[in-house]
């Protein structure tokens, strides 16, 4: 085994100058744009994106979840102890898990990514904070290949990072928006959405081998430019048959595409506590997000997997609360519920691998990651072929 390359930097960035697009990254963040705090009316939203099929919301009520979904804890990932640097972690940013179980976490704070055995065994670290190739300015996000290859997105150098399995950089992918999420599908096309993307589309494919843009569909709603300015973007998850899913953040909106960009299902739940971009009561100057989807993932038997997240703050004090919809390919909906046995009520960054094992990251009391079996009490979610392929 090719020994590890472990670059350990400080747990915070440094203070510094700032470059030009992390100045207009930060001004665009705080523009403020009047919203509504009333409940998403789907009637009163406009895509104007032609052939799409009916939006199908399902009405089921969210459940408890330790009657619906049972996490059993396998094993943690972190440490605060400053004589095993391997699993220190600054600030985590993103899981991945590949095909053999890898466990890849993306330290921005750190600017590097390590990557783990299944059994927590580090094997590699790779980036680290610079211009040069293969180094990093702000990471964001990541996708893995099927053949292992890492793709991170580098939201100051306007990138997509590419690294063989190993962490051996093989090069860069310039994009047209502040790159955010992305997924690889089989012919290595990158799809990918946009920080503060004002375009007409939400989702941008790309070539890996230039960042030739190949495709761009998904129109927006008449409420996106409100998302793009609190600093929020869609999701994408690409399945093992090479069909796309995409969420907008907001409104509820799940979408499953062709690699071609046609729309062949929509849909959603009924989540009363959604709510729409608005100005802070505080801030009036900074926009904020409430509510909207975190992550979109796929389960071992094909089934969807999507993350919602809610900041209330119209009492006193600032809540926050996460939720999990399970649907099933096709977009019917199978289960909804709440994470209150897993010690948080704030999901920030999951993966689940090919196994089903959640993956979940802890910001106390220091940065870790967590693995749990989940084992659902409702015959058929998990599926008799938990063990095929997720996709990535």
């Amino acid at each position: 085994m090719k020994n590890p390359r472990v670059e350990h930097r400080r747990p915070y960035p440094r203070p510094g100058k700032q470059t030009f697009a992390q100045v207009c990254f930060l001004l665009l963040s705080v523009i403020a744009i009047p919203g509504c705090s009333e409940p998403v009316d789907y009637q009163s939203l406009d895509t104007g994106e032609a052939n799409l099929p009916p939006l199908a919301v399902s009405n089921e009520p969210l459940l408890d979840g330790s009657k619906a979904v049972r996490f059993v804890e396998e094993f943690r990932l972190g440490s605060e102890d400053l004589d095993e640097l391997y699993a220190f972690f600054g600030t985590i940013s993103d899981i991945e898990i590949g095909s053999q179980g890898e466990i890849y976490v993306l330290d921005d704070a750190n600017y590097v990514v390590k990557k783990f055995s299944k059994e927590g065994e580090i094997l590699v670290s790779f980036g680290g904070e610079g211009q040069g190739p293969g180094e990093f300015l702000k990471p964001k996000k990541m996708a893995i290949d099927d053949r292992g290859r890492v793709y991170v997105t580098d939201t100051m150098k306007l990138r997509v990072l590419i690294f063989d399995t190993d962490g051996e950089f093989l090069g860069g992918v310039p994009t047209q928006v502040i790159p955010a999420h992305l997924a690889v599908g089989p012919d290595d096309d990158i799809f990918l959405t946009g920080f503060f993307d004002f375009g007409d589309f939400r989702i941008h494919r790309l070539s890996s081998e230039n960042g030739t843009v190949r495709g761009q569909f998904c129109d927006s709603y008449n409420v996106t430019e409100l998302v793009s300015r609190a600093g929020e973007a869609g999701h994408v998850y690409v399945d093992s048959a090479g069909d796309l899913y995409f969420s907008f953040f907001y409104p509820y909106d799940v979408r499953k595409y062709t690699a071609e960009g046609e729309a062949v299902a929509r849909f959603a739940r009924k989540a009363s506590f959604f709510r729409p971009p608005k100005a802070q009561k505080k801030a009036k100057d900074v926009m904020m997000a409430p509510t909207g989807v975190a992550q979109l993932l796929g389960l071992p038997n094909g089934n969807i997997m999507v993350v919602l997240k809610h900041v209330d703050i119209t009492g006193e004090e600032t809540t926050f609360s996460s939720h999990f919809d399970i649907f099933t390919p096709e977009g019917k909906w199978l289960l909804s519920f709440s994470p209150d046995a897993l010690e948080t009520n704030w999901i920030r960054n999951v993966a689940v691998d090919r196994e089903g094992k959640l993956y979940l990251d802890y910001a106390k009391p220091f940065p870790h990651i967590r693995r749990y079996a989940m084992i659902f009490e409702e015959a058929g979610l998990d599926g008799p072929d938990s063990t095929a392929s997720s996709g990535q």
